[in-house]
């Protein structure tokens, strides 16, 4: 009797962990952790993605672009996103597509966003750009209906058209004083010394 009712339980936990994968599986796309490199120059630039969809870059200069397939199977499941000291751009279209993305942590001494970057990552709320960015490109952050609030760095030099198209319920874009090419009035950027505005 008591073999039966361990039996019993054994095979309650086997049914509690294969609704854990299966769950994994749904949710993540990924069991454990998984890496792989996507430097411009081959392996300079490394990921990796833990059970938990955070995502983490490292290594040293820039990432390369991604404008025909995705980083990975299962790339959008990610739900947080950070870049170590060392990265200096993000590749064009890289996490383009990942609605599951909340955070994202960059370094100071970004220099570049590459196109549609984060574009239609529709659960992302809040940027903080990092002081050193040099460029934004074009519709680096297109899409994100979620975002409200982008703080961006006196340093750019460089913003590519429609980088906020379609971020619906952005209320606070700030930019400090001083840049010599941009500044924020009633919520547009606007280029220094030249007519219009960008979105």
């Amino acid at each position: 009797m008591r073999k039966l009712g361990r039996l019993s339980v054994i095979l309650v936990c086997l049914a509690a962990i294969a609704l854990l994968v299966s769950y994994l599986l749904m949710e993540f796309g990924v069991i454990g952790s998984r890496k792989g490199t996507c430097g411009l120059n081959g392996d300079n630039v490394k990921w990796s993605v833990d059970w938990q969809g955070r995502l983490t870059f490292s290594g040293s200069g820039p990432m390369a672009d991604f404008t025909d397939a995705p980083l990975f199977p299962g790339v959008e499941k990610v739900r947080s996103v950070t870049v170590n000291p060392g990265v200096t751009s993000i590749g064009s279209g890289v996490l383009r597509g990942c609605g599951k993305i909340r955070v994202i942590s960059l370094p100071p001494g970004m220099e570049r966003i590459g196109a549609f970057a984060f574009e239609n990552c529709t659960a992302l709320c809040t940027v903080n750009l990092p002081a050193g960015l040099l460029t934004l490109e074009e519709g680096a952050f297109r899409g994100c209906v979620n975002l409200t609030t982008v703080r961006l760095p006196a340093s750019l030099t460089g913003i590519g058209e429609g980088v906020f198209e379609g971020c619906t319920a952005l209320t606070t874009l700030t930019f400090p004083e001083g840049n010599e090419y941009y500044a924020v009035e009633n919520g547009a950027i606007y280029r220094k010394n030249h007519k219009g505005t960008m979105d």
